[in-house]
């Protein structure tokens, strides 16, 4: 059996930790200065057209249909790409790439003219491309933590790295609208930091264990560009695998829209600074973040899905909560409070029913399939956050763009509170089954 070194003392989980915060970091930075660029966009349209409902919102929709479809376009074959090669060369790869994108966008901000469409076009492009190195990120960052550490650990290693990632989130979101109000048009000096920090966390994947090739000759072929059919058929045949997946993608559907939604609420509904509307998104990230790392401490070293049913309940009940403060009739600046405290909740929640689904999903699977349906799973994800994007748009367009976006959430409570109730069974009956097989 393989030894390995303690947590704290093992420089392969600083390193895939301080990678992947980096890149979440970089990557929510852009997508949340991208967004308010959008709710811009979007007070413009509607101020100059007054037929239109006061919530039409086709950027912030579009932005995040371009970003989920390049994971659902390029999930399959970044799926045989993890198997076929080395992980860690293709997440230091991935870093690379990371470094490109980012210099792209420095220049757009930087010679660009900000409020003009090609300007818009230009950042879609770089937030797909964006999109797209995430995309073959996913699969070797996912499926190298089982080829690097020991089962028992990783339920601690997904909570810590959940944990970290949306600490990121919170710090990318959080400045990306400080920083957007503070520099005015000279927002190319927030490129300039995603730069530096791409850098940093290309260092950083230097510091992973080299992992052999899954199957070195793995072939690939063009009908297997959406995954493989005999992994597909896998999937399907394991049936509490399949459920968990299904359960995942939810979760991250639900994620999606609650990011759309928040943006619009904050600075449409609510006429929030862009500060503070970034700070609501941040709120939602530290629940998550925080809910990740005690879902992990609870774990210990098993998979324990009754946390998925309690941490669905939460999220019913933080993002009704927060449906209900958004449009309550009272002091502006208590309700702002309490929007960001149930939102804080129902992510706090929503950490609990992510952590024993990613854990189950990469221990699962054999040591040569992990990477591929770890691909099956970044592909349903993906596929949840675009059809959010839809969800999030025939919603309003339902109302005539005239509901106040915030009823959207309620609508997700109940869609998690239905979660709570999928049978699941726990991984103690299912050891029992295997035994007594």
């Amino acid at each position: 059996m393989t030894q390995y070194p303690s947590l704290t003392k093992d420089r392969a989980f600083w390193g895939i930790t301080l990678t992947q915060f980096l890149g979440a970091f970089n990557d929510n930075v852009f997508k949340m200065l991208l967004f308010l660029i959008c709710a811009d966009y979007v007070g413009n349209l509607n101020d100059a057209d007054s037929t239109r409902g006061d919530y039409f919102d086709p950027y912030q929709t579009l932005a995040s249909l371009l970003f989920a479809f390049a994971f659902v376009m390029f999930s399959g074959f970044a799926g045989f790409l993890s198997d076929r090669f080395s992980k860690k060369k293709i997440v230091i790869a991935c870093k690379v790439a990371e470094i490109v994108v980012m210099c792209l966008g420095f220049l757009i901000f930087l010679t660009g003219s900000i409020g003009t469409n090609s300007f818009l076009v230009l950042l879609f492009g770089v937030l797909f491309l964006m999109g797209t190195q995430s995309a073959f990120f996913g699969p070797s960052k996912f499926g190298i933590l089982p080829e690097m550490f020991s089962d028992t650990d990783l339920p601690i290693v997904n909570g810590v790295i959940l944990g970290t990632t949306f600490l990121a989130i919170i710090f990318g979101t959080a400045i990306a609208g400080f920083l957007k109000e503070a520099l005015g048009d000279q927002i190319w000096g927030i490129s300039l930091l995603c730069i530096v920090l791409a850098f940093i966390g290309t260092g950083t994947a230097f510091l992973l264990r080299r992992t052999p090739c899954a199957q070195p000759d793995l072939k690939f072929h063009g009908a297997n560009w959406f995954g493989e059919p005999a992994i597909w058929k896998r999937v399907v045949s394991d049936k509490l695998l399949l459920k968990v997946l299904l359960v995942y993608a939810t979760f991250w559907f639900v994620g999606g829209v609650v990011a759309l939604t928040i943006t619009l609420v904050g600075r449409i509904q609510l006429e929030l600074s862009e500060t503070v509307t970034s700070f609501l998104n941040a709120g939602m990230g530290l629940g998550i973040g925080t809910g990740s790392v005690v879902a992990a401490a609870i774990s210990k070293k098993d998979v324990r899905f009754g946390l998925v049913k309690i941490g669905s309940a939460g999220m019913f009940v933080g993002l009704g909560l927060a449906a209900l403060f958004a449009v309550l009739d009272f002091d502006s600046g208590v309700r702002v409070w309490l929007f960001g405290i149930a939102l804080a909740i129902g992510g706090f929640f929503g950490g609990w029913v992510a952590v024993p689904l990613q854990v189950f999903i990469q221990s699962h699977p054999p040591s040569e399939l992990k990477g591929r349906i770890i691909a099956v799973m970044n592909l349903m994800t993906w596929i949840g956050i675009l059809a959010a994007s839809v969800y999030y748009f025939s919603i309003l367009a339902v109302t005539g763009f005239q509901m106040d976006p915030s009823w959207i959430l309620l609508t997700l409570a109940f869609l998690m509170l239905c979660i709570a109730f999928v049978p699941i069974k726990s991984m103690e009956h299912l050891k029992e089954e295997r035994t007594q097989a």
